[in-house]
């Protein structure tokens, strides 16, 4: 069986201040690099066989200071792991998004079923190259929920809520995936988030 946990990357300012964030290279603000730190100590306690990071600098950033506190040597970049590009939305501030584009496609944007079928690819693909492993892999909001969407048959997941900056969610694969939990965030964690 493989176990796979998803990360979200630590906090920007671009999330701070609800920004639609996407392909752009937003760095971590020292709140996501404390996130990112908290994250690794806290997976610390496990052990992990490999790391993958979107090649973004605010997930890969994250991904370098979990590896350095437990241990991992080297960070796989995989492209597929990067967030949706929103096209002419990013940047945006999320109620301006809503307004503008809801139920409406976005000039420029990658559709919400082409990254849905991106996410299976790479972790299908991450499975076939890892069995019998666990796994961590640091990705994005957008690129996260649009798996779950897919692997819990259509809704993001039980109660929705948006996921949290440098949350945790665990998958387990043994032939078919499922989401063993989902937006766990530490004590520690929560506590930087308010």
């Amino acid at each position: 069986m493989i176990e796979l946990c998803l990360i979200r990357h630590g906090e920007t300012d671009w999330n701070q201040d609800r920004r639609v964030q996407g392909y752009r290279d937003i760095p971590l603000n020292a709140r996501g690099r404390a996130q990112a730190r908290i994250v690794g100590e806290y997976l610390s306690s496990e052990t992990w066989d490999v790391l993958y990071s979107s090649p973004l600098s605010r997930a890969f950033d994250t991904a370098s200071a979990i590896a350095e506190r437990i241990g991992i040597r080297e960070v796989k970049r995989d492209p597929r792991l990067q967030e949706r590009n929103f096209g002419e939305a990013e940047g945006m501030h999320v109620q301006e998004y809503r307004d503008k584009y809801s139920g409406k496609s976005v000039p420029g944007a990658e559709s919400w079923e082409d990254v849905q079928v991106r996410a299976v690819a790479v972790i299908d693909h991450i499975a076939l190259l890892h069995p019998d492993s666990r796994v961590l892999a640091v990705a994005h909001g957008g690129f996260i929920s649009a798996l779950l969407t897919v692997l819990n048959g259509g809704e993001q997941t039980p109660g929705d809520g948006p996921l949290k900056n440098a949350c945790m969610n665990m998958l387990e694969y043994d032939g078919k995936w499922r989401i063993k939990w989902y937006n766990q965030v530490t004590p520690e964690l929560e506590a930087l988030h308010v």
